[in-house]
């Protein structure tokens, strides 16, 4: 018993000291050069933001700076031992004609399980060991924006 509470101290002990991550580490920006008009560039971003996010309630469209933010959940795809985690992000595109900017910023990980879908937020201070899902994941994103807005074949 002696040793289940002094591993137990540790542990929290050793996740209460964790350092959080640096804004440059939750946030990431991609750049793309496109051959597509500011108008059409809109089109393509609304489009995917209509088939990839289960609401728009979340999505703000600014006509004057050409910018669209938004709230989303993406899956880290890091099962263990039956743990399903989450992260919350918003993301912010600027476009204008021939280029877009995409920038994703991290706000929250939450994990649940099959046995209790309710999610439980992650402690920040362990978020450094998603890190390099979170980035894979991030990436993954930017890569199925700029394939939908560069497919030719996504047109009405």
């Amino acid at each position: 018993m002696r040793t289940l509470v002094f591993l137990f101290s540790s542990l929290l002990i050793i996740s209460c000291t964790m350092k959080t991550l640096s804004k440059q580490q939750k946030e990431n920006v991609f750049t793309h050069k496109v051959d597509l008009s500011q108008k059409e560039l809109k089109q393509k971003i609304t489009q995917f933001i209509a088939e990839n996010f289960n609401s728009a309630k979340s999505v703000i469209q600014t006509n004057d700076d050409n910018l669209i933010s938004g709230n989303g959940i993406l899956n880290l795809s890091t099962n263990f031992m039956g743990m399903s985690y989450d992260m919350n992000m918003t993301f912010l595109i600027k476009y204008e004609d021939h280029q877009y900017k995409l920038k994703t910023i991290l706000k929250n990980i939450t994990l649940s399980s099959a046995t209790d879908p309710i999610p439980v937020n992650v402690h920040p201070g362990n978020w450094q060991y998603h890190l390099s899902d979170v980035k894979r994941v991030f990436k993954e994103f930017d890569a199925k924006l700029y394939t939908y807005i560069t497919n030719k074949d996504s047109e009405f």
